[in-house]
């Protein structure tokens, strides 16, 4: 995962979600204290890393570890 060159938000939410199935956009930014921008955006690398995938659209997306 070094070489994705992640932060460590980042690497905590793969942690995070090697126990959990899911994560929202919403408990990204209370897990690491920071605002929607932010999270949306660091989200959305992890996505184009295929890192993680969305699952779901609208208000309901949640993210998952891409497999």
């Amino acid at each position: 995962m070094l070489s994705l060159n992640l932060n460590e938000r980042q690497r905590t939410t793969i942690g995070y979600l090697k126990q959990n199935r899911f994560i929202t956009n919403r408990e990204y930014r209370e897990i690491n204290k920071i605002g929607k921008v932010i999270s949306a955006k660091e989200l959305n690398i992890m996505v184009e890393k295929k890192i993680l995938r969305r699952v779901g659209k609208g208000r309901i997306i949640k993210y998952e570890l891409n497999d």
